[in-house]
């Protein structure tokens, strides 16, 4: 009986750790707030959306820099979706190239 209720006690606790372990990983993952800050278009290689109600509390767009930095904006401000459109066409020339020319160096496909 004692042997039953060990391992009922040691599956509760695997299982809190393991829930809280997760928990702290999308905190990590996701932006808080949003900067209104423009990026320059020169220092981005690649962008991420990020959506309220899966695993983070607001909506946002993380543009990451050449010097893997994630920035978080707001997906409503129209800098902010001419910049993606800016991304997106430039990792668009450069996998025609095959990222070989040096404006393509540090870019993410």
């Amino acid at each position: 009986m004692d042997s039953r209720v060990t391992v009922f006690c040691l599956g509760l606790l695997c299982l809190f750790c393991c829930s809280s372990l997760t928990q702290g990983e999308l905190v990590l993952d996701c932006c808080l707030k949003v900067s209104n800050s423009r990026i320059p278009k020169n220092n981005v290689k690649s962008y991420a959306k990020q959506a309220k109600g899966h695993g983070c509390n607001i909506d946002a767009v993380v543009f990451t820099t050449k010097r893997n930095v994630n920035l978080c904006a707001p997906t409503e401000q129209g800098w902010v979706k001419a910049l993606m459109t800016n991304v997106d066409r430039k990792l668009k020339w450069c996998a025609k190239r095959k990222f070989q020319p040096k404006l393509c160096v540090g870019l993410q496909a």
